[in-house]
């Protein structure tokens, strides 16, 4: 005869945490420590060309603006030339005449 129910508490031991949980916890710190890495290296690669690019275009402006200026002075050098140039055919065209009429 036995009874219906047994008295007494099966105790069974299980580990907490096993090795496998242990690796796929390693396995994404890892995935998690390498994306990061991975992005912040991108990022860096970025801001150098960004700063590349920032220092190029301002050389590029600072040329072209010399460039501008050099050619402003030559205008303004041109047209002071050309007007001392007529001052000094109008100057040239008086002396003759005042000579022609004290010559007459």
């Amino acid at each position: 005869v036995t009874a219906a129910r047994e008295f007494g508490e099966e105790i069974v031991e299980e580990p907490g945490y096993t090795i496998k949980d242990l690796m796929a916890d390693m396995g994404g710190a890892l995935g998690l420590w390498s994306g990061v890495s991975v992005l912040t290296a991108c990022e860096l690669i970025e801001l150098i060309a960004y700063l590349a690019g920032a220092a190029a275009n301002s050389r590029l402006l600072r040329g072209a603006q010399s460039k501008v200026q050099a050619q402003q002075e030559a205008a303004s050098s041109a047209s002071v030339a050309a007007a001392a140039t007529t001052d000094e055919s109008e100057m040239i065209d008086s002396a003759v005449s005042l000579q022609k009429t004290i010559n007459l």
